[in-house]
């Protein structure tokens, strides 16, 4: 094949809605090995149906992945199947969404996430006016979220009817509910919708225009009321009004305006300030938390900040390769306790030490580039994507979601002979 498949037929766009749903691991289906499998046997159906054959990139991608679980494995004797097929299937979604029309695949990707959100809205509507009725649909018919998941009370409830989760959990921390959209939680919708947003700024070549698609994906986007997916809008349209060629006079006023903005908001919102403040309270108590769980044999998160003393210790034993998916020798594991990485770029140090350090910015680097130069004013923007996602790995273990792991490194396989 010496081109690239420019029209998306009707399992094209499936396989995307499939890998984009899965990826928001909404019911324990998604996230346990029944997901894999689906959207494994999704990818060979698009394999097959377009006569793909992997190129050498594809090879040399894997046997490099393999030489790597090798190495990680003799060091400490731990060999996870799971843990080195998921990445090998992973990289072929990759491989099979580079195949695509770049635009073609932007465009459906918009669509898509689009609609989850124009649906999300609507549950979200009645989340607000009409929750009692929202309560007994959910609390009779919802998947549950989460494997054996315990509630502190009985009337708790954190479940998911596909297209829109619903929990009563964090009721009390919020004047309105968060959308949790499709996803697990709110913050990992508000990264869907973050690329939505920008994959469709793209497409309009970098220009504010506030069309249907854009209006309805902002207030998705504020209705999560996720620091992380406002704060990667807000620095992504302040990256393009300081380097948009027609908007050059503004440069120096939109910087100090952006940036006392934003201590206004963080200093003036309980959500923001509250949010923060208890991340950074969650690190101090590490080795609390770490007791707790051992005592209790129960998972806690170490939150974002304590993700990075848990990164920290694991990458001293092994800055090289990192510790892989030996849970046992890391530091979140020690003593019996269950404490977990909830930070992406911590995880990633902790697993893969610099080796996975430099694999990623260097591709997340690169893949930013390819979607930018869609884009006829693209060479100002080269970084706009690698930037809300890099803010958006800081805030979630992205790299195990099948859709976003695939966009991230789908610049792996651009290169190729046999697409460009």
């Amino acid at each position: 094949m010496s081109s690239k498949i420019n029209n998306l037929n009707r399992l094209d766009q499936l396989y995307i809605f499939v890998l984009i749903v899965i990826s928001g691991f909404g019911i324990s289906f998604f996230r346990g090995i029944e997901g894999f499998l689906v959207i494994a046997l999704f990818n060979v159906l698009v394999l097959i149906s377009h006569k793909l054959s992997y190129s050498f990139a594809f090879y040399k991608a894997v046997f490099i992945w393999f030489l790597y679980c090798v190495a990680v494995g003799l060091l400490f004797q731990d060999f996870s199947p799971f843990f080195i097929l998921r990445t090998i299937v992973y990289l072929s979604i990759a491989y099979t969404l580079a195949s695509f029309d770049r635009r073609s695949l932007l465009k459906v990707f918009v669509k898509i996430v689009y609609i989850l959100s124009a649906v999300s809205l609507l549950f979200y509507g009645v989340h607000v006016l009409f929750e009692s009725v929202l309560y007994e649909l959910y609390n009779n018919y919802g998947i549950d979220t989460y494997f054996e998941r315990e509630y502190y009370q009985y009337t708790s409830i954190y479940k998911s009817l596909i297209f829109y989760t619903y929990s009563n959990l964090y009721a009390l921390e919020t004047i309105l509910p968060r959308n949790y959209g499709f996803c697990w939680e709110p913050g990992p919708f508000a990264v869907f919708v973050l690329i939505a947003i920008y994959f469709n700024t793209v497409l309009n070549n970098f220009k504010f225009r506030i069309n249907k698609v854009q209006l309805i994906l902002i207030l998705t986007l504020i209705s999560t009321q996720s620091t992380t997916g406002l704060i990667g809008f807000l620095i992504l349209y302040l990256y393009i009004i300081v380097f948009k060629s027609d908007l050059k006079a503004s440069k120096l006023l939109a910087v100090p305006v952006f940036i006392i903005f934003i201590a206004f908001l963080y200093f003036s919102s309980e959500i923001f300030y509250e949010k923060v403040d208890t991340q950074l309270e969650s690190a101090t108590k590490l080795e609390e938390t770490l007791d707790k769980s051992a005592r209790k044999n129960i998972a806690y998160s170490a939150g974002r900040f304590g993700g990075f003393v848990i990164a920290w210790n694991d990458f001293k034993n092994s800055p090289i390769v990192g510790i892989g998916d030996s849970k046992t020798h890391s530091l979140g594991g020690a003593g019996g306790s269950k404490v977990y990485i909830v930070n992406g770029l911590a995880s990633i140090l902790s697993m893969y030490g610099i080796f996975g350090l430099l694999v990623f910015v260097f591709y997340l680097r690169k893949s930013s580039s390819v979607y930018s130069l869609i884009s006829t004013e693209g060479k100002n923007f080269k970084y706009s994507f690698f930037i809300i996602m890099i803010i958006s790995y800081f805030s979630f273990s992205f790299q195990v979601l099948p859709i976003i792991f695939s966009l991230t490194f789908i610049s792996i396989f651009t290169k190729s002979k046999q697409y460009d």
